[in-house]
């Protein structure tokens, strides 16, 4: 089944800029994953015109070899057409006063498709402004109590310690974002081979924000252990996928954030192959080489 990503937040938040910093990323990737980035409308996101190699109607091929769909008032629709076109990955762009998770139960529903996670753009110059009104104030609230992983922008118009209290402040697991830029790995569910494990962190990531543990073994794993470390994954680790072999089966592992989902798969290799993603300079945590280094520790007591 095809992973599905839903990106949402308010008005002005910078989900059209990450689109565009994703597109662009992958554009200069060899071996980038095939995706489709479903939107409501064209004219409203602007996609930067040096990615679109044609445009058709209601579709535009990207020069990365995605394509960019403008779904209207018909999201299934859209994910039918797309289901026979051999994506790698679907991502859906929200509407600023849409609700993300709602989005992402309605679109996972449709056959062939497995959710990606729920991925909401926080403002951080205006959040507090914006949670504080009260007409948009609730919708505010849902969207960031809802999502699975948090993309905070704007962050440079703060000083230091506007950053902490911001950071303190939020309920989830939360993602820097500076100048548009988010790693694609951390946008896209897919198990592609865009992450260069070898480094020690993603692939053409220009920064030295995340990092990676892969981790394969051919050892049957514990099921019942392998709840329990899901569930105890350190914060720092925003990203989990790949394959497991463990006492009840094989299946697909898709974590983001604070959610992670098992579903049975029968066509993957023999044992258990995984990649973590992990964050190395959030304000809250210094210490990311023994985080990682206790992440492998507890994977081979599975």
């Amino acid at each position: 089944m095809t992973p599905l990503t839903v990106l949402g937040g308010y008005l002005g938040a910078g989900k059209t800029t990450i689109i565009n910093g994703l597109l662009a990323s992958l554009a200069q990737q060899n071996d980038n994953p095939r995706i489709a980035v479903l939107v409501n409308d064209f004219g409203a996101i602007n996609i930067d015109a040096k990615l679109i190699r044609k445009h058709r109607g209601r579709t535009m091929e990207m020069t990365s070899g995605c394509v960019c769909c403008n779904i209207q008032d018909d999201l299934g629709g859209a994910l039918d057409i797309l289901r026979g076109e051999s994506f790698e990955q679907v991502l859906i762009e929200t509407s600023g006063v849409a609700y993300p998770a709602k989005v992402a139960d309605y679109a996972v529903t449709w056959p062939g498709y497995r959710r990606g996670g729920t991925l909401v753009v926080v403002d951080a110059l205006n959040i507090d402004r914006h949670k504080d009104d009260k007409f948009v104030g609730p919708l505010i609230k849902e969207q960031i109590a809802e999502a699975d992983l948090l993309l905070v922008t704007k962050l440079d118009q703060l000083d230091c310690n506007q950053v902490q209290k911001l950071w303190d402040s939020l309920p989830k697991r939360a993602v820097r974002v500076d100048h548009g830029y988010c790693n694609a790995d951390i946008l896209l569910a897919s198990t592609s081979n865009s992450i260069d494990t070898s480094k020690g962190k993603t692939a053409n990531d220009h920064s030295d924000q995340f990092r990676t543990l892969a981790y394969q073994s051919d050892r049957v794993l514990d099921h019942c252990r392998l709840e329990v470390f899901l569930d105890e994954l350190p914060e720092p680790v925003v990203r989990a996928k790949g394959w497991i072999h463990d006492s009840e089966g094989r299946w697909w592992l898709q974590s983001v954030g604070d959610r992670w989902t098992l579903e049975l798969a029968s066509a993957v290799p023999a044992g258990t192959s995984l990649v973590f993603i992990a964050l190395a300079n959030t304000p809250s945590d210094r210490t990311i080489d023994a985080t990682l280094a206790g992440l492998e520790q507890a994977l081979h007591r599975l």
